[in-house]
């Protein structure tokens, strides 16, 4: 049995242990090597499915927003996050589901269909890559058909201060009590028209949900949807 079938059968056994680690882990190491800021968490819904949608600037966004989250959310994550041994492992204890990026990927579609109909949140990033310059990349429309066909509502997540975050400047901020400041702004939860649920509609509703995120964006964060 390889590696890789054994963290899954494990986290499978120990799922809701290995998730509170993971996010215990998580906090831990925000809290402590940087100056963490949540913002309008009243924003985030108490029950019920919806769809956290993020910018994306730095491989620590998931872990950050989900430790942001109070609500056992499942992210989406690109494929190749699954064979990295200690990320693996966290993803999985997170309950992620793998999507091929750039791609239409049908199965993952049902799948977070499926998670959303059973009441669970999950979490998306629509640009499917981190942006190099820090403002917001054109977006695919995975995220807007989902949200469309589950009729459920779309929480834009703000994401401020990874972009030039590294293990130095942590160690530094902890070391000089500078710490860098990490932000985490919540919008207010809203729903895409559910008429049609076609291409053109997909589209037209990813202009409507990444300028709703681009909102809670400072001016030089929202790239490709600046006002």
């Amino acid at each position: 049995m390889n590696k890789l079938k054994l963290s899954s059968i494990i986290i499978f056994l120990f799922g809701p242990l290995a998730r509170l680690v993971a996010k215990i882990l998580s906090q831990f190491v925000f809290k402590t090597f940087t100056n963490w800021k949540i913002i309008d968490k009243e924003n985030i819904p108490k029950k019920g499915a919806c769809i956290f949608i993020a910018n994306h600037l730095h491989e620590i966004d998931p872990p950050l927003v989900l430790a942001s989250i109070p609500r056992q959310t499942k992210p989406m994550a690109k494929n190749e996050l699954f064979q990295i041994p200690f990320i693996g492992w966290y993803f999985r204890a997170y309950g992620a589901f793998p999507v091929k990026r750039f791609s239409a990927d049908s199965k993952t579609l049902l799948l977070a269909k499926k998670i959303i109909k059973s009441g669970k949140p999950i979490l998306m990033f629509p640009e499917g890559t981190r942006s190099k310059n820090g403002g917001l990349k054109k977006a695919y429309p995975g995220a807007a058909m989902l949200a469309m066909l589950s009729e459920c509502s779309i929480v834009p997540v703000a994401i401020i201060g990874t972009k030039k975050l590294t293990k130095k400047s942590m160690l530094k901020g902890f070391l000089t009590n500078k710490k860098p400041v990490l932000t985490i702004k919540f919008g207010k939860p809203f729903y895409l028209s559910t008429d049609k649920a076609d291409a053109k509609s997909a589209r037209e509703g990813t202009e409507v949900m990444m300028k709703k995120l681009a909102s809670i964006l400072p001016k030089s964060y929202q790239g490709e949807y600046l006002k």
